[in-house]
C-alpha cells in the first residue's frame, strides 16, 4: 500500500438516503482532516450514489468516492467488505470512520482483519495526536472508564463510532468538491449468500432503535408473543418527563457462574452490572453456598465497588451480600501508598467516590500517555487493566498537571506522587479526579504490567 493519506467516512445508506450516523462523522471526520492537513473523503456504496453525493459534500467531504451497482441495493457482507477493501488499497486512506450500526459492527471488523490493521470499536469521542495519531476514546466496563486506543502502525487507523454522539454538520449549498465514480469488480460479486426476501419494518417511525431515546423491552418473562402487548401498553403510559429513579439488574443464580467462568461471557455480564445500582441474583438456591457467594461477589465487584448484591429465593425471600469490602490502602494516611497490584482496585473507587479522595496525596507506578487530551502542561499517568480477558484490556489513567510533562517519554514508567482534586476536565466531559504531580520520577517496569479491578 502507497503512503496513507486523506480522512475517509463510510457513508452508509438506506432505501437510497444516507444514514444519518454518517453524516455525523462527516461533522467529526472535518475536524480531523483540518487538523492534519488532509482532505476529507465520503465513501457512498448504492446503486444510486452518484445522487447522493452533493450532499456529502454540502455537509463537509472534500471528495466522494462513488461505486453503482445493483448489487449494492442491500448490505451483503462479502460484497461490501471486498468493495471496501478494493478501495482501501487503491487509494491507501490514513483513517477510515464507520458508524457502529449493524451494517458497521459487520463491516469495519472484517476490512481491519483483511486488512491486517486494528480497529476500536463503539469510539464516542475523536481528537488527533501531534504523531497523526487518532484517539479513539470509548466506553469501557459499562461505561465506568473512558479507554482511549492509538493505531500507530499500521493503516488505515479505523474506528467505529456511535450514532447519535454527535451532531451532523449544516448542509450548505455552496460548497463544491470532486466526485470518482468507481465500478464493483466482477471478482467482488461473490457471496457465500443470498438475499431470498426483504421484509420491510412494520411502523417506520418507531423500529429504528439506534435513535430512540427510550426502549421498552421484554425476555423470557412474558411467556409467549400475545403477552407483548403489555409492553406496548407500558410504552404509551410513560409519561414525557419521566426519571429513571434506580436501574436493577437481574441474574439467573443457577447460570450466573457458568457466565462469570466463561471468558467470552463474563464481559457480557460485568457489562451490565457496571450500569447498576442493584443487582438480584434470582433462582438462589443455586448459590447459597460460601464459595458461590463470594465468587459472585469478586465478580460483582470487577464491575463496581457501589452495586449492591441480593439474592432472591422461591419463597420470595431476600438476603442481601453482607462481605466486605476492605481497601488493599490506607486511605487515611498522609500519603496514599498504592501498591503496584493494587492500582485498578484504587482506580475504580477514584472514579466511583471522588471526594473521598479530594484533596489528599497518592503515590502509585504508572505508564506515560502523552496526549492532547490530556490538557496544558498534563499527561495521564496510568495502566493497562483487564477484566476477564486479554481482549478487553484498555489503558486507564487520570489527567495529570505537570510542568516537566515534555521531558516524559511515551510509556516510559514513573512514580508519581500528587495531590487529588475533583472538577472538570474534558476527558470526562464534566468533573472527575485531577491530579496535579508533586514528583515524577523513573521507575522500573512492574513484575505484572496489566492490572484487574479486584
Amino acid at each position: 500500500m502507497s503512503e496513507s493519506k486523506h480522512v475517509w467516512v463510510f457513508l452508509e445508506t438506506e432505501d437510497g438516503q444516507l444514514r444519518s450516523v454518517g453524516l455525523e462523522l462527516l461533522g467529526q471526520g472535518r475536524l480531523l482532516a483540518d487538523k492534519m492537513g488532509e482532505q476529507l473523503v465520503g465513501v457512498i456504496l448504492d446503486p444510486h450514489a452518484g445522487t447522493l453525493a452533493a450532499q456529502a459534500i454540502g455537509c463537509g467531504a472534500d471528495t466522494v468516492i462513488t461505486m453503482e451497482d445493483p448489487a449494492l441495493a442491500h448490505y451483503n457482507t462479502d460484497i461490501f467488505t471486498a468493495a471496501m477493501c478494493r478501495l482501501v488499497c487503491k487509494y491507501a486512506p490514513e483513517v477510515l470512520m464507520i458508524g457502529a450500526t449493524n451494517v458497521g459492527r459487520d463491516l469495519g471488523p472484517r476490512i481491519s482483519c483483511r486488512l491486517h490493521t486494528g480497529l476500536t470499536a463503539d469510539c464516542t469521542h475523536l481528537d488527533v495526536d501531534a504523531h497523526r495519531c487518532v484517539l479513539w476514546t470509548r466506553p469501557a466496563f459499562g461505561g465506568n472508564l473512558m479507554a482511549t486506543n492509538i493505531c500507530p502502525d499500521t493503516k488505515p487507523q479505523m474506528g467505529t463510532v456511535r450514532p447519535n454522539v454527535f451532531r451532523a454538520p449544516a448542509f450548505d449549498p455552496a460548497r463544491t468538491g470532486a466526485v470518482f465514480v468507481e465500478s464493483l469488480p466482477e471478482d467482488a460479486r461473490r457471496s457465500s449468500t443470498e438475499l431470498l426476501e426483504l421484509i420491510p419494518v412494520l411502523d417506520a417511525a418507531t423500529a429504528n432503535l439506534t435513535e430512540a431515546q427510550i426502549i421498552v423491552s421484554g425476555g423470557r418473562g412474558l411467556k409467549g408473543p400475545e403477552n407483548f402487548a403489555l409492553l406496548q401498553e407500558l410504552a404509551d403510559a410513560l409519561p414525557e418527563n419521566w426519571l429513571v429513579y434506580q436501574c436493577i439488574a437481574t441474574a439467573d443464580g443457577t447460570t450466573a457462574l457458568t457466565y462469570a467462568r466463561d471468558n467470552s461471557m463474563r464481559s457480557l455480564l460485568l457489562d451490565k452490572i457496571a450500569r447498576s445500582e442493584l443487582i438480584v441474583f434470582n433462582r438462589a438456591e443455586a448459590v447459597n453456598n460460601d464459595e458461590a457467594r463470594q465468587e459472585l461477589h469478586k465478580l460483582v465487584r470487577q464491575a463496581s465497588r457501589k452495586c449492591d448484591i441480593a439474592y432472591e429465593f422461591k419463597d420470595g425471600s431476600v438476603a442481601y451480600d453482607d462481605i466486605p469490602d476492605p481497601l488493599p490502602f490506607d486511605v487515611n494516611a498522609p500519603v496514599i501508598d498504592i501498591h503496584d497490584d493494587d492500582f485498578g482496585i484504587w482506580y475504580m473507587d477514584c472514579q466511583d467516590e471522588p471526594q473521598k479522595y479530594t484533596g489528599k496525596t497518592v503515590k502509585f507506578l504508572a505508564q506515560v500517555c502523552q496526549t492532547n487530551r490530556a490538557g496544558k502542561n498534563s499527561f495521564v499517568p496510568g495502566r493497562f487493566a483487564m477484566t476477564c480477558c486479554v481482549q478487553d484490556i484498555q489503558f486507564v489513567g487520570f489527567p495529570c498537571s505537570y510542568d516537566g510533562y515534555k521531558a516524559l517519554e511515551q510509556r516510559s514508567w514513573v512514580r508519581v506522587t500528587a495531590k487529588v482534586s475533583y472538577k472538570f476536565h474534558n476527558i470526562y466531559r464534566g468533573k472527575g479526579p485531577v491530579l496535579t504531580a508533586i514528583s515524577v520520577e523513573p521507575a522500573e517496569k512492574p513484575l505484572n504490567e496489566v492490572v484487574t479491578f479486584s
